[in-house]
């Protein structure tokens, strides 16, 4: 039977350091870290429906010149008959 893999807390993830901007709890010091490495530019695919707050209020609220893009495909229904 094969090992799970582990995770390794020394290195940052992106979804770890996004739980952290949004204030969450399951992250480590290295995503705390990444996290205020002075990016101030955003882009959040398949952004759904927000879970805390919207991406672009997190950013805003810690550098209020941080610009986010939002980026969702809604397929289309045909109304034809």
């Amino acid at each position: 039977m094969a090992e799970p893999p582990r995770i390794n807390s020394k290195v940052p993830h992106p979804a770890r350091v996004y739980d952290y901007w949004l204030g969450g709890k399951d992250n480590f010091e290295a995503d705390r870290q990444a996290a205020e490495a002075g990016v101030r530019q955003f882009l959040d695919l398949g952004s759904g429906l927000p879970s805390v707050q919207n991406v672009h209020e997190v950013a805003q609220s810690i550098a209020p010149e941080s610009r986010v893009v939002y980026v969702d495909i809604t397929p289309r229904t045909s109304t034809r008959s």
